[in-house]
């Protein structure tokens, strides 16, 4: 199954901000959410085979060592730190989902 995957950086202090929403492909002709879907290919109406269910977005932390987060710095949060220049409550709400191209 497809999914997207939410990269957060914990840093020294405790806080957690999220870096990065990604999607990932299964790559499975199955998976209606996949770029490798062909409709063409099999009949997906009543198939059981067939799913466009995504698991909940997975979550990765990656630990920032001695560093402190930039408000524990003493620096303002940018209104757009986060994904594709959203914040995280926005993308929380539907406001960042992303189409997958901007993975690196």
């Amino acid at each position: 199954m497809c999914y997207y995957l939410r990269t957060y950086h914990k840093y020294d202090c405790g806080h957690e901000v999220l870096f990065r929403r990604e999607y990932l492909d299964c790559n499975g002709y199955n998976c209606r959410a996949s770029r490798f879907h062909n409709p063409n290919e099999h009949i997906c109406y009543g198939n059981p085979g067939c799913t466009d269910e995504m698991p909940d977005d997975q979550r990765l932390v990656i630990v920032q060592p001695l560093e402190l987060c930039n408000p524990c710095r003493g620096i303002p949060e940018h209104p757009t730190n986060g994904v594709d220049g959203h914040s995280e409550s926005e993308s929380e709400e539907g406001g960042s989902e992303g189409n997958g191209d901007d993975a690196e």
